[in-house]
């Protein structure tokens, strides 16, 4: 086998080299076929850039109902059942500025949003279980009297929301962004309502 492809490869290059030196043949069946056209060059083919976006901090959404983009969910506490930590909520949408103000209008407020702050019920609710390590920030009172985000434990914020808290201390109030991971309320987020 290894023979017969040397003698094939042998007479295919001694044809060649007789069809280039001009060949001793004038037989018109033994010359060449006339050339076609080759092209030169492959087809240009656009190359492949992959593109980088620069990296920019996104801005808070607008509203808020209950969003993958985030990983939060707009709710308004109704109540919370301390012996369970089974927090009942209705599904919200929180709008800010010019959108709460065109949300407003859009419920029916001609005037447009009272305040920077505008919160939409959507006709939906739910339960779920606090987890008792739960990321909590409430509005609290600084040294100087301003509303400012603070952390709290889990236990702080049933008892703020359930029982109450004197005014200096704590400034509750129902409209949360909780994060939920396996059926759980993993943080809690206050919104700060005028």
């Amino acid at each position: 086998m290894w023979g017969l492809r040397n003698l094939a490869a042998a007479t295919v290059l001694a044809v060649a080299t007789i069809a280039a030196c001009g060949g001793a043949s004038p037989d018109p069946t033994l010359s060449p076929a006339p050339p076609t056209a080759v092209p030169t060059a492959a087809p240009a083919v656009e190359p492949i850039t992959p593109t980088v976006e620069p990296v920019t901090t996104t801005p808070a959404p607008t509203a808020m109902p209950a969003t993958e983009a985030t990983g939060l969910r707009a709710i308004l506490v109704e109540k919370i059942d301390v012996g369970t930590g089974i927090v009942h909520f209705a599904d919200v949408a929180v709008f800010f500025d010019r959108e709460a103000d065109k949300a407003a209008r859009e419920d029916g407020q001609p005037g447009g949003a009272p305040n920077p702050v505008w919160i939409r019920e959507l006709g939906t609710s739910g339960s779920l279980a606090l987890d008792p390590e739960a990321r909590v920030t409430m509005l609290g009172h600084d040294a100087e009297g301003n509303r400012v985000p603070m952390s709290a434990d889990v236990a702080t914020f049933v008892r703020v929301f359930t029982i109450g808290a004197p005014a200096r201390d704590w400034d509750i109030g129902p409209v949360m962004f909780i994060g939920v991971q396996d059926g759980r309320i993993v943080s809690i987020e206050q919104v700060e309502t005028p």
